[in-house]
């Protein structure tokens, strides 16, 4: 009979902390930046090696360089981006998968105050049904960079999710963009928080 009571006791005891774990609110994006910018942590580098707070012509005298080694590859046509050029990343999964090859991405920089405070990479593939494969492949790539510690959020665009890492003052996003493809978006923290531009200010100039 004891045992069955102390069995019972167990159960309700996993039960009543599994009841409070169900009831104790999930981390928002909003929580997870206050945490982070309090620590006081700024960094810097993102993707290959470009660094928040370059100035425009840096970035692009940067571009010129990666491309002088190979990393990238500037796309000679009429389609226009910075400065009338595109910049072209290879993503190498090194996967024999055929669905995670001839993924490629494309760079836009956004400024403040001629600051690099947002870069965005617009990830497609060739195989256009295999764009939530690579998002996934992707998610896993920054897991091994970033961690575990991301949030999961729903995208104001195509309730597809949004993962969302938040390291010190960096904020990165993996997203399904609305031209079939996934965006990698880095933003600075402090530079958000630091400028006097409205909401409505900032989107009117990122478009």
């Amino acid at each position: 009979m004891k045992h069955i009571i102390l069995s019972l006791s167990l159960v309700f005891i996993f039960i009543s902390c599994q009841n409070q774990k169900s009831k104790r609110p999930e981390q928002t994006v909003e929580d997870q930046i206050k945490t982070e910018l309090s620590r006081n942590i700024e960094n810097e580098t993102i993707f290959l090696g470009l660094k928040f707070g370059m100035e425009g012509e840096e970035v692009h005298s940067y571009f010129k360089d990666l491309v002088s080694k190979g990393k990238l590859m500037l796309l000679p046509h009429e389609y226009l981006s910075d400065k009338g050029k595109i910049y072209m990343y290879t993503f190498d999964f090194g996967d024999e998968d055929t669905t995670l090859q001839n993924i490629t991405g494309t760079f836009k920089a956004y400024y403040l105050a001629n600051k690099l405070y947002k870069l965005r990479i617009s990830v497609e593939s060739k195989n256009e049904d295999n764009i939530q494969i690579v998002k996934s492949k992707l998610k896993e790539e920054y897991i091994l960079k970033y961690g575990e510690n991301y949030i999961t959020r729903e995208s104001i665009y195509n309730n597809a999710e949004v993962y969302v890492w938040v390291d010190g003052n960096t904020m990165i996003e993996i997203s399904l963009g609305l031209s079939n493809n996934v965006l990698i978006i880095y933003t600075d923290l402090v530079a958000v928080k630091n400028s006097e531009e409205t909401p409505r200010e900032a989107l009117m100039r990122e478009v």
